[in-house]
């Protein structure tokens, strides 16, 4: 969805015996077909007709998809215009991608070794080019002998568009004014979220964050190679923050401009409270615990002249401290990843800043699920839990800072 636009992609097909993959572009508030939309769109299935999933994003004109095990596309839905195509087997596929700024794309394939960011440019001012042109590669950590990548995401939202609308003044009331952490494309964060395998069994996650500066200036250093930048590690990694998490567990919308937004759940230690005894049916469990980060440089220097805590062991120390944590600013905790999953250590240099909260009316089961979004002014939490009524439960914040 982009309400920005008043638009919403529907996507139908893509299952056993199909043939085809269609995308439809609707209007948010009628349901109809959009009026700016040139129609629907109809992809030919693969040979086998079944899809693994579909990720969208939106970005003006252009719808990005990318069919998990078939091809990534961009679209321009007013137009019709196919602008970039690119087909991939289960030997190197597309696991994400994000738009970088309107003229450039962002590509992770977790399969190589190490695993890569590619950056595409697809626009050159406002000529389309004949297709994308890949400029530089950022490779990733890379990772000892026997491990490997399970899973591997990125996200950063929201889209560039919709940060150039909300940065733009109006008279109508129901344009907010920017937000002061978003002020730029550049201080934009991008979170590469890793969970590490040997063999089938998990032995580690980790949380990378990237400043969109760090992706859209390539780094002075790195080596030409037929026409693209490869930004080996030593080149890129002291511009980043990385902590041995993961973020997987709360969907894919916990990214806002230079915040993302991460939950836990911290059992109170009572010993007076015998493990044998059962749960009532419909007790209610622990209370939901919340912290934004902000990587925003202008934020954290401002945190730092308050006189504001500094933590040496970052994200997992916020998680600790939840009900007392006020502006505290987290050096990255590289050290203890580093040392047992990676051939060589990353050395991660930027700081965030953690705000953390216990959110006593929102409770957890082991059952329940959550989705927590950040928007410019709220936290937004849905639950959904067999112990609830039929329909999900939503929580809306006070104003965040």
């Amino acid at each position: 969805m982009d309400s920005s636009q008043d638009l919403l992609v529907l996507i139908e097909g893509g299952v056993a015996g199909s043939t085809s993959i269609t995308a439809s572009f609707l209007s948010l508030t009628s349901g109809d077909s959009h009026p700016l939309s040139s129609g629907e769109y109809v992809i030919p299935s693969p040979s086998d007709g079944a899809v693994r999933g579909f990720t969208i994003t939106v970005m003006g004109v252009f719808m990005g998809l990318l069919i998990s095990n078939f091809k990534f596309i961009v679209y321009d839905w007013k137009r019709g215009k196919l602008v970039v195509d690119i087909p991939f087997d289960d030997g190197d596929i597309i696991n994400t991608f994000f738009f970088l700024d309107r003229e450039r794309l962002g590509l992770v394939r977790g399969l190589r070794r190490p695993a890569h960011i590619e950056i595409y440019r697809f626009i050159d001012g406002n000529i389309r080019l004949s297709g994308p042109v890949l400029t530089a590669t950022y490779h990733l950590p890379t990772l000892i002998d026997g491990v490997r990548l399970g899973e591997i995401s990125c996200r950063s939202d929201p889209p560039p568009h919709q940060i150039e609308t909300s940065t733009t003044y109006t008279n109508n009331s129901s344009v907010h004014s920017p937000p002061p952490f978003i002020p730029r494309l550049e201080d934009r964060i991008f979170v590469v979220d890793m969970l590490f395998l040997h063999g089938r069994t998990a032995v580690g996650t980790c949380v990378i964050v990237i400043r969109g500066e760090t992706l859209m200036n390539v780094p002075k250093g790195s080596e030409l190679v037929d026409g693209t930048y490869v930004v080996t590690p030593d080149l890129w990694m002291h511009d980043t923050h990385m902590q041995p998490m993961t973020t997987m567990g709360n969907w894919a919308c916990f990214v806002y401009g230079s915040r993302f937004v991460t939950i836990s759940f911290n059992p109170p230690i009572d010993e007076s409270e015998s493990d044998e005894e059962e749960e009532e049916p419909g007790r209610l469990g622990w209370p939901l615990q919340i912290v934004t980060f902000d990587m925003n440089p202008r934020m954290i220097a401002w945190a730092k002249s308050k006189g504001c805590e500094t933590t040496p062991y970052g994200i997992s120390y916020a998680f600790g401290t939840v009900e007392d944590l006020d502006c505290t600013v987290c050096e990255s905790n590289y050290t203890s990843v580093s040392s047992e999953l990676l051939r060589e250590p990353w050395v991660a240099e930027r700081p965030l800043i953690a705000t953390g909260f216990k959110a006593d009316d929102i409770v957890s089961r082991a059952d329940d699920d959550f989705v927590v979004m950040l928007n410019g002014e709220r936290l937004i939490v849905i639950q959904a839990s067999r112990h609830l009524p039929p329909c999900p439960a939503l929580f809306l914040s006070s104003p965040t800072r």
